[in-house]
């Protein structure tokens, strides 16, 4: 007996109602997603730079991460900063050594990571200036 039933009866309760929630989960569409588009390649050098972060794990345990800025035309790793924290700063300054040293790109782009989205950081008050 189990709560009051036979525990074959609950059993059988219990496969109903799972049957029942798996033949709804079939009911709905599954989402169709477009191929995207493939991101164009810039004709030049200094047209479009790409950045991103990297992340690992040294042996013991402690995790660094890796800023990485690369020109698109030719692949160029233009900056990697390594180091166990990377602050807004850090970036704000390897972006401006690589464009006095190699000019300002016409574009800039990047992923919508946590370390960009946020208004008002260091990063985003250095692209809404014009400065550099």
């Amino acid at each position: 007996m189990f709560r009051g039933r036979p525990a074959v009866a609950y059993i059988s309760d219990l496969w109903h109602k799972a049957a029942i929630v798996n033949a709804a989960l079939r009911l709905v569409p599954s989402i169709v997603r477009e191929k995207p588009e493939p991101l164009a390649v810039p004709e030049a050098i200094n047209k479009c730079w790409s950045m991103d972060f990297m992340h690992d794990q040294l042996a013991d345990g402690r995790s660094f991460r890796i800023f990485n800025l690369i020109d698109d035309f030719n692949r160029e790793a233009l900056s990697m900063e390594i180091d166990l924290s990377l602050p807004a700063e850090r970036v704000v300054r390897a972006l401006d050594q690589v464009i006095e040293w190699r000019g300002k790109p016409q574009a800039i782009r990047s992923d919508n990571g946590p370390e960009y989205i946020r208004a008002n950081t260091e990063f985003h008050l250095w692209a809404m200036s014009d400065v550099h």
